[in-house]
């Protein structure tokens, strides 16, 4: 894997980690921060959440001196979900982190008081999360995913690198409001490119299991994937389905990607996490979410496979390699 661009650092406060500030006036308090997710926890390392803690560590708060973190992974599961969102209320958590638009919701709709800081949130004011971008009025602030530009442009990528496609499945998650909003915006960018698009409603690994067969039978061309709730061990697999059956893939999200589709583009998640550790330092240091305005993405990232490329019997062309910030070989 080599870098195409330079690794963004985020500062959160300046280039020095200043010492806690003011607004931190309990001393010897270890603040809880909980991470709530709908999907599974990580077969393996998780890169998002090191970063996470990395960022907050940079600006003094130190993991088992005065900040602890608790996560919870629904596993897809809604009703586990508002159970996990109610258990981190009862346990007066200090903030919690979400990340994506369900989440978000279940977490805002057991408490209106404890902050919720958002990352991958396709259109927070439309899911009802905040009052606008710019002053959110609530308890809920944080990242929004800008789901509206992601799915034309991957349909654009791919047409790049396969001109003679048209007929693309794009799967998505019916349960997660964000993905509503990208199924529609797919449609937009297909009747724009020519492309005639079909969806399939994936929820579990089951669900994506029996794409698979859907997939076989009305045999398309290439294959768009959303923000499945899904394991990494389903992902692995559906990549290799794809592979064997000469079925090119894109998605907004790189680690897709790193299990073997072809490309991504979309908002980058470390800059989302990067962000996330700046809005719990500021919350900590008594900043409101009200006052913390929503930040759209800044920096996107093209990531190409070329492993998979090369078994699909694809050729990436210069230009598009030109413009990717990350290719797998």
């Amino acid at each position: 894997m080599m870098d195409r661009r330079r690794f963004l650092l985020t500062s959160l406060a300046g280039a020095v980690a200043m010492p806690l500030a003011a607004g931190c006036q309990q001393a010897g308090k270890v603040w809880q921060v909980a991470i709530l997710v709908k999907g599974s926890p990580p077969a393996g390392p998780n890169p998002m959440f090191d970063l996470f803690v990395a960022n907050l560590r940079s600006v003094g708060w130190i993991e088992g001196r005065n900040i602890s973190f608790i996560r919870r992974f629904a596993e897809g599961n809604d009703d586990r979900l508002k159970e996990f969102a109610a258990e981190l209320v009862r346990l007066k958590i200090d903030i919690i982190v979400v990340t994506n638009t369900s989440t978000s919701i279940a977490a805002r709709q057991a408490t209106v008081t404890i902050p919720i800081v958002m990352t991958q949130v396709a259109d927070p004011i439309g899911s009802g999360l905040v009052t606008s971008l710019a002053h959110p009025g609530g308890n809920v602030t944080g990242m929004s995913f800008m789901a509206r530009a992601t799915a034309g442009k991957e349909l654009q990528f791919l047409r790049e690198i396969a001109p003679r496609i048209s007929r693309v499945t794009h799967l998505w998650d019916l349960t997660n409001p964000g993905q509503v909003l990208q199924k529609s915006e797919a449609d937009a960018a297909a009747l724009t490119l020519g492309i005639k698009i079909q969806h399939i409603a994936v929820g579990t690994d089951s669900d994506l299991d029996n794409a698979m067969t859907l997939l076989l039978k009305n045999r398309p061309e290439a294959v768009a994937v959303g923000g499945l709730v899904v394991t990494d061990t389903a992902i692995l697999r559906f990549a290799e389905f794809a592979v064997r059956n000469q079925l090119p893939t894109c998605t907004a999200f790189p680690r897709f990607v790193q299990q073997g589709f072809l490309l991504s583009w979309g908002p980058a998640i470390r800059e989302q996490w990067q962000r996330a550790a700046s809005y719990v330092d500021k919350i900590l240091k008594g900043a409101k979410p009200a006052d913390l305005p929503v930040e759209q993405p800044t920096v996107f990232d093209l990531v190409i496979n070329l492993k998979t490329a090369k078994a699909l019997g694809l050729t990436i062309p210069p230009s598009v390699l030109a413009r990717a910030d990350q290719v797998i070989e």
